[in-house]
C-alpha cells in the first residue's frame, strides 16, 4: 500500500481531487474523469489513480459516481495551500467541514525532527539535501 503523500503526488491525482470538489453533488462518473481533469492521461492511468484514491479513503464510490470524502476534501485544501492557494479562504473551508473537525494551526517550529524521523523510517530512503537558514539540527541529528 502506498503512502498518502505518494498517492496525491501522482500525476493527475491533484486534478482529480479538484474536479471532484467542483463536481455536482452527485459526483462524477469514473468514465467522465478524463474530461473533467484536463489531464492528458490514458484511461488506464486515470483508473489506476482513482483506485489508489479510493483505497486511501480520499474518494468514495456512490453507485456509478465518485465523490470526495471529508478526508479527501481536507487533503485537497491542504494541497491547495501548499500550491499557493489563498490560505485564509482555505482555512475558512477547513473550519466549515464540521463541528468535529480539529482546529488547524500554522506550525512554525519543532517539525524538523519529526520530519527527519519519518524519512529515516522509510525503506529505500537514501539522501536528502536541505538548504535553509531556518532549519537547525540538534547535535544528535547532525551529519558530517
Amino acid at each position: 500500500m502506498s503512502l498518502l503523500n505518494e498517492i496525491v503526488g501522482l500525476r493527475g491525482a491533484f486534478n482529480i481531487l479538484q474536479a471532484l470538489d467542483r463536481a455536482p453533488a452527485k459526483g462524477v462518473s469514473q468514465h467522465a474523469l478524463q474530461e473533467v481533469t484536463g489531464e492528458e492521461l490514458a484511461p488506464s492511468e486515470i483508473e489506476e489513480i482513482a483506485e489508489q484514491l479510493l483505497s486511501s479513503g480520499l474518494i468514495r464510490r456512490e453507485g456509478h459516481y465518485l465523490k470526495l470524502t471529508t478526508t479527501g476534501t481536507r487533503t485537497l485544501l491542504l494541497l491547495e495551500a501548499l500550491n499557493g492557494g489563498d490560505v485564509s479562504q482555505l482555512f475558512r473551508r477547513l473550519s466549515q467541514l464540521g463541528e468535529t473537525t480539529p482546529r488547524y494551526e500554522l506550525v512554525r517550529q519543532g517539525m524538523t525532527e519529526k520530519f527527519l524521523e519519518t524519512l529515516v523510517m522509510r525503506p529505500g530512503f537514501c539522501r536528502l539535501y536541505i538548504c535553509s537558514p531556518w532549519i537547525i539540527f540538534p547535535a544528535e541529528h547532525e551529519v558530517s
